[in-house]
């Protein structure tokens, strides 16, 4: 079955707690237009989430968070009471869940579909934060292509996303780790299928551009590689450009991570800042370049007490140069890491920072003229 969601409650200003968000999934199943007002008990919710019901202590756990959720969907006036009938029973006015797909382009509130039995299988596993692992799901699947293009080449990007993780984590507030232990546990359960390049590419001018994967649902998996393939050979590399291995991306994401940290008050030297400062200026670029827009660039004013900051509406675009410092690292190299199948599973939520500066210190540094275009 079906669940036509509102993404406003999903991420965003509008957005409900993870408990208020279950009890809109469970509510919005077994509405029906027309309708308005419906017995509901909470264990009614809890078997439209899971598909099944049974008695045990962890139920009661969950169905307790469950009424916190109702309560704050009953306060932000989403939910209203007819009647209460007992402390888990209850006459409910529907009426303001109701979503007509038919408007959103014109109310500008755009939906999500998803599959019950995709619901089911989330919350019914016992490896994860079941709420929280299903609201990153149901946004995930908003962020698919769902125009339904017939144009042979357009056509495969039908039910298929691109989304870079550093604009997921910007849209979502959830950490790049996290969000990785999400993907590997929503491939796991066979709900989503990741093709993920295997090359980079590298233009004339030496420059290093990441291809983001490919996100679909896991039934959709043979459309997922046809596009990830046509999405690889359309943006990561042709016949014309030297092919390089896949670079690994941890040395934009470790200085997002600190400059999130320096944000928050954490204390860097000034070689540290100066060299997040610049791989943080070009970061910028390649965002600008990307969405066509300021929208997700990082806030660099930050550093506007420091000698090496450039204030963008200047006239002089090159960084002052600061004597008896190190010159800054040579931007024809990279550091490359040959990945193994699961490298991205492996990590936990959380990396002591200390030891993130560690690991990203052990990576050999190669010069990336001296890779075999065959390679």
């Amino acid at each position: 079955m079906n669940i036509f969601l509102n993404k406003k409650y999903v991420f965003g200003k509008e957005c409900v707690s993870d408990e208020a968000l279950m009890v809109y999934v469970a509510l919005r199943r077994f509405y029906q237009r027309e309708i308005n007002n419906y017995y509901v008990s909470m264990n009614m919710i809890y078997y439209n989430l899971f598909g099944k019901f049974d008695k045990s202590k962890n139920n009661r756990y969950i169905i307790e968070k469950l009424k916190i959720g109702l309560n704050e969907l009953i306060n932000i006036g989403i939910v209203s009471y007819v009647s209460i009938i007992s402390p888990k029973e209850f006459i409910l006015d529907l009426t303001k869940i109701e979503y007509d797909t038919s408007k959103a382009k014109e109310t500008k509130e755009y939906f999500v579909i998803i599959d019950d039995t995709e619901i089911f299988k989330i919350m019914n596993c016992d490896n994860a934060n079941k709420f929280k692992l299903c609201r990153y799901f149901i946004y995930l699947v908003g962020t698919f292509n769902n125009s339904k293009e017939t144009n042979s080449i357009h056509a495969l990007r039908n039910d298929v996303g691109y989304s870079p993780l550093e604009y997921m984590v910007d849209q979502t507030g959830i950490s790049e780790n996290t969000i990785i232990n999400y993907n590997t546990l929503l491939e796991e359960l066979k709900l989503i299928y990741i093709y993920r390049a295997p090359y980079i590419k590298r233009n004339n001018d030496c420059e290093i551009n990441g291809i983001t994967n490919t996100y679909g649902r896991y039934k959709n998996k043979e459309l997922v590689e046809k596009a990830g393939i046509s999405h690889l050979q359309a943006v990561g590399y042709d016949a014309n450009e030297k092919r390089i291995k896949k670079a690994n991306g941890k040395r934009n994401r470790s200085y997002s991570m600190k400059y999130n940290s320096f944000c928050s008050g954490k204390k860097y030297d000034y070689d540290t800042l100066k060299e997040m400062y610049e791989t943080l200026v070009e970061y910028n670029k390649n965002l600008v370049k990307q969405y066509k827009s300021d929208k997700y660039k990082k806030d660099l004013t930050v550093f506007k007490d420091y000698d090496f900051y450039v204030d963008e509406d200047s006239v002089e675009t090159s960084s002052p140069k600061v004597e008896n410092e190190p010159t800054p690292q040579n931007s024809a190299k990279v550091q490359v890491i040959h990945k193994t199948e699961n490298e991205d599973n492996s990590e936990d939520d959380e990396v002591p920072e200390e030891d993130y500066k560690n690991y990203l210190d052990s990576m050999v540094e190669i010069d990336i003229d001296t890779f075999d275009d065959d390679d």
